[in-house]
């Protein structure tokens, strides 16, 4: 009982983590921060995204994304949006098992870890789903009209493999959490047995807690935590993702057809550049398929299409700022159309939950179609972390 109260002052001191009286659970998860916020596969299906080419991350637990064309012609009010949602997170929102997050060896109970065994698939747990509402003239025919697009999609992270130092890193800063935890615990005693004999019926049960946990001192085992949380949001080396989706065109005011669906699958690979892996090199590859229902050809008939597109993007990611440079070609039935994406791309993360992204360059559409889009993606939820007990 005493290192179930303690854990919480401590989850609660060095996390910010809400202590819940009646959940042990909860007491013992740490909020996750840095998190990223993908862009949806809804919005990847009609090209409206500032990057086509995704190096794979553990998604928040929900997020909004939103993007706008700043060419000549573009509505001034934003009026493409998606939303994307990871059910694991609503499924155990008192946090996942470190270990289980990560896909180390679980120890046995009252044992630390001691073996840097991982499961690379552990990202599948992780699949997220999108649904976006679009509007885009994707018919490139002689009518400049856009269509009321409504897409869903799913995404999942296949494999990733991390270093294994940063795995043997991470079973040692438990490890140390672990045993300092113990030595704090020791040295709080007093105000650990006071806060066992406080009265969880009393209305101010949550102050009274407030204010002894106020007055430990976590020396050791909070440096351990910040350790842990360091490791957990680095990049994994290598990752293998998939996704697919389908989109439905309002071709008129009383009709829906399915216009498009697609599925790709990227490689990534993340090389720090620092010893605190704030700072990465990251080469992405992509292979999509995409069967498009209304596509025009070179006799300017609108048909159905199959389209195979390959490539991807080299860029730098530097504490807060990305920059990249992303080309992809497209092949139209197993033709070479001549037709390729190639952009450059930057992305600002303003704070942990808010991304803006631009990007500039010439789509599939033709020689003389020059892109350029703003986006923001915005992630909300508190993504926890069980700690060990």
């Amino acid at each position: 009982m005493k290192k179930f109260v303690f854990t919480l002052a401590l989850a609660a001191v060095c996390f910010n983590a809400t202590a819940q009286s009646s959940s042990e659970t909860s007491s013992k998860s740490s909020t996750l921060k840095s998190l990223s916020v993908p862009v949806s596969p809804a919005f990847s299906l009609t090209d409206i995204t500032p990057t086509l080419v995704q190096n794979p991350t553990t998604p928040k637990s929900f997020a909004l994304g939103i993007v706008q064309s700043v060419a000549n012609g573009g509505s001034y009010f934003p009026d493409n949006f998606s939303a994307q949602f990871a059910p694991v997170w609503w499924v155990d929102p008192e946090g996942i098992s470190i270990y289980s997050y990560l896909g180390l060896t679980r120890p046995e109970s009252g044992k630390v870890l001691d073996d840097t065994r991982q499961n690379i698939f552990s990202g599948l747990k992780f699949t997220s789903l999108s649904v976006g509402f679009i509007n885009k003239d994707l018919i490139h025919d002689n009518i400049e009209k856009s269509q009321k697009i409504f897409s869903i999609g799913a995404h999942t992270t296949l494999l990733r493999a991390y270093h294994k130092e940063h795995t043997k890193a991470l079973n040692n800063a438990i490890n140390s959490w672990h045993e300092h935890a113990l030595e704090d615990i020791s040295s709080n005693q007093d105000l650990i047995d006071a806060i066992s004999r406080l009265n969880a019926s009393d209305k101010n049960y949550q102050d009274q807690i407030n204010a002894l946990t106020e007055k430990m001192r976590i020396k050791l085992s909070a440096p351990d935590l910040k350790t842990i949380n360091d490791l957990i949001i680095q990049k994994p080396v290598f990752a293998w993702d998939v996704s697919v989706a389908t989109a439905g065109y309002g071709i008129s005011s009383d009709a829906i057809k399915i216009g498009r669906s697609g599925v790709w699958t990227g490689l990534s690979l993340n090389l720090k550049l620092d010893k605190k892996a704030t700072n990465y090199f990251s080469i992405n590859a992509l292979g999509r398929y995409l069967y498009d229902r209304y596509q025009v050809n070179d006799e300017n008939v609108i048909g159905k299409a199959h389209n195979l597109d390959a490539g991807g993007n080299l860029g730098f990611e530097l504490n807060r700022l990305n920059i990249a440079v992303e080309s992809l070609y497209r092949f139209t039935n197993g033709v070479s159309d001549s037709k390729n994406r190639t952009v450059g791309i930057i992305s600002v993360k303003v704070s942990d939950n808010i991304f803006i992204n631009g990007t500039f360059g010439k789509d599939f559409s033709g020689p003389n179609k020059l892109i350029s889009l703003f986006g923001i993606n915005w992630g909300f939820g508190k993504e926890k972390v069980a700690l060990p007990e």
